[in-house]
């Protein structure tokens, strides 16, 4: 198109003088030009069209598609999405195989995580039916105990024993309800049921539960509530044992004769729950850790050896399935201690 427009521009420069000469003359010579370079030139610019359509669909096939089709591989592993099937490219050069190898990556990655889910529904299951079946005995291991405990045929020796068997039967009663909660809110089977709760009833109702700990170890728990508090729909089951066990940490985690502090606001359209304790700081590399299923760091292992690892990680679904958020703060420094903050949205 190009070269036509100046050999046009050309011709019509040289033979200006002959146009403004004559008009017979300029029109013999203007249809003698598209009788003869004007077939010429509509013939290249016919030519050029057809080249470049045709390279534009070369360089669509083989550069801008599988360019294409590697930006949405790499959207589909960046988001987490592996099932979607894309073909085979047969090409030899750098972008197809940079393509296929992407593509490996991703039907290797889906075959993977399907094995995963299977190998993780499969664990729950077993979890699930081990705990079901092992409820039952322990049950009627507590009941015999009780019922020894309570005859008068025992010395005191024997009963001290009794005890420590009894205390033992309790934490494996403990743990095995810990994992059924955990599998089963972990499958989303846990039903949730949402009813009107005001937050100071369920934290005044946990710290009173907790008041006899707190008394073995010399230890006082304050409330504060520092806002009018209105009741949001909540699990009362749920929330309960989440407050329980991130107040029994608290206790567990604090030095003989210490306070462990519990405030209850509003703002900005939440409320805010903070428990704090002035036991040890949680080392750095546990923060990233600490809510994930049979988790224990060294100092939660040292202060308390017969924990599950499974407090937290129940805490925190059971709060997030209530649509709060739960996060926490240990300055390194000894002395300041550890503060768990949970909140919840004012929904009107």
């Amino acid at each position: 198109m190009l070269a036509g427009f100046l050999i046009y521009k050309n011709y019509f420069h040289k033979i200006n003088g002959i146009f403004n000469s004559t008009v017979a003359l300029e029109t013999e010579i203007f249809q003698g030009f598209f009788g003869t370079m004007g077939v010429v030139l509509f013939c290249i610019w016919l030519v050029a069209v057809f080249s470049a359509m045709l390279v534009m669909l070369l360089f669509f096939k083989r550069v801008l598609k599988p360019l294409e089709n590697l930006s949405i591989i790499a959207s589909n592993i960046a988001s987490g999405n592996f099932s979607q099937r894309i073909p085979h490219m047969n090409n030899d050069d750098e972008i197809s195989r940079l393509y296929n190898a992407l593509r490996s990556m991703n039907e290797s990655l889906y075959e993977d995580i399907k094995k995963l889910k299977q190998v993780n529904k499969l664990k729950s299951e077993f979890l699930s039916i081990a705990s079901h079946q092992l409820r039952t005995p322990l049950s009627s291991i507590k009941w015999l105990i009780e019922l020894l405990m309570e005859t008068n045929k025992l010395d005191e020796d024997q009963k001290e024993k009794l005890q420590d068997i009894y205390k033992s039967n309790e934490r494996l009663i403990e743990l095995v309800n810990d994992l059924l909660n955990a599998t089963k809110l972990e499958a989303g089977d846990f039903a949730i049921n949402r009813q009107p709760i005001n937050l100071v009833e369920i934290l005044n109702g946990c710290i009173d539960f907790l008041r006899p700990v707190a008394n073995s170890h010399n230890q006082k728990i304050t409330f504060i509530v520092e806002a009018d508090i209105q009741p949001i729909k909540v699990d009362l089951l749920l929330l309960n044992q989440a407050f329980i066990n991130i107040l029994d940490n608290a206790l567990a985690y604090s030095p003989y004769g210490s306070e462990v502090s519990v405030k209850l606001k509003r703002d900005s359209g939440y409320y805010f729950i903070s428990i704090h304790n002035l036991g040890s700081p949680i080392v750095e590399s546990d923060h990233d850790k600490l809510f994930t299923k049979f988790y224990r760091g060294a100092t939660a292992a040292r202060l308390r050896p017969a924990g599950s690892g499974l407090g937290l990680f129940i805490s925190k679904m059971a709060i997030e399935s209530n649509g709060g958020s739960i996060w926490f703060e240990s300055p390194a420094k000894d002395g300041e201690g550890t503060t768990f903050y949970i909140s919840f949205p004012i929904v009107s």
